[in-house]
């Protein structure tokens, strides 16, 4: 009898595992020097603009993304754990039922993007990007298939992802 491995969070039973790797908590971007330098200089000419239009909400929001950008920039990504069990997918210590789950489109395109995209039902909750690795993507399709439907529809990266490559945000 092959042993099954269980899976729990919280003491909660989430189902066997079917398959799971390792994953960085979010991407890790090396900025150099001049990235700073480019958006600093942005991000003062915004809050001039704030000032001038006397728009002080909008300037706030630029302190308060400079101060967010500080922080995660002297913040290393933790290892998380991305698990596909028979109940549903864990992506750290957060667990989603298939039923809240509406599809996912796995983009695979190496070296440039291996991802896999996880839409929900409830608008308000975030698409989760899952970088694959060196896992095979068939196998993990064919996996999900049984559990969720596959958007067909979507072919390339989210600009969202693809804007925040670029940006090195």
């Amino acid at each position: 009898m092959a042993n099954i491995e269980k899976k729990y969070i919280d003491g909660e039973y989430i189902g066997e595992v079917k398959m799971g790797w390792e994953i960085p908590e979010f991407q890790d971007y090396t900025r150099g020097k001049s990235w700073y330098i480019i958006a600093g200089i942005i991000g003062l000419l915004l809050l001039i603009y704030s000032i001038f239009t006397a728009n002080l909400l909008f300037g706030m929001i630029i302190i308060i993304a400079a101060v967010t950008l500080v922080k995660i920039d002297n913040t290393k990504p933790e290892i998380i754990e991305f698990v596909v069990t028979t109940k549903g997918i864990a992506v750290g210590g957060k667990y989603f039922e298939y039923g809240d789950i509406a599809n996912f489109y796995i983009v695979y395109n190496p070296p440039e993007i291996s991802n896999i995209f996880i839409e929900f039902n409830n608008v308000l909750r975030p698409r989760i990007s899952i970088p694959l690795f060196d896992q095979d993507p068939i196998k993990l399709r064919e996996l999900l298939m049984k559990y969720i439907k596959e958007n067909t529809e979507r072919e390339g990266e989210p600009i969202s992802e693809a804007l925040g490559k670029i940006f090195k945000l």
